[in-house]
């Protein structure tokens, strides 16, 4: 699961866990679950399944791939405290960074062409005649 879905409601992160978990034990278990390259989850799956606390629908596309908690499991999921949430903040950039750069990036002010250097250097784009500009980092 991506950190990104993190974001969806402890209900619906406990549904996608609980799914993959039964691929697991089923892989365990030596049960054949999917096909099409793991897409499309049978019969088996559905079994499997419905045994560890989900409720399966088809999907015409992905087989019985549609799973939700059921009743017994959406209460055991509902009686647990949730002082916390699960998420991933997005890295913030604030300031240069405290370490400098080992290179240079140069670029021509005519054709924007990109050199990059670990030294300053005096460079002149052969094309357009004219020396290169350092971008500021």
């Amino acid at each position: 699961m991506c950190a990104e879905h993190l974001t969806r409601s402890f209900t619906e992160v406990a549904e996608t866990l609980l799914h993959e978990m039964v691929h697991l034990y089923n892989l365990q278990h030596d049960i054949k679950d999917t096909s099409r390259s793991g897409t499309y989850h049978n019969a088996k799956y559905k079994a499997s399944a419905e045994q560890h606390g989900l409720s399966v629908k088809k999907s015409d596309k992905y087989g019985w791939s549609d799973t939700s908690l059921d009743d017994e499991a959406k209460a055991s999921i509902n009686s647990i405290d949730m002082d916390f949430e699960l998420y991933r903040e997005s890295p913030q950039k604030v300031g240069k960074s405290a370490t400098k750069q080992s290179t240079r990036k140069y670029v021509c002010p005519i054709c924007g062409c990109i050199v990059r250097a670990t030294k300053e250097v005096h460079i002149i784009c052969y094309d357009c005649e004219i020396e290169f500009v350092e971008e500021a980092s």
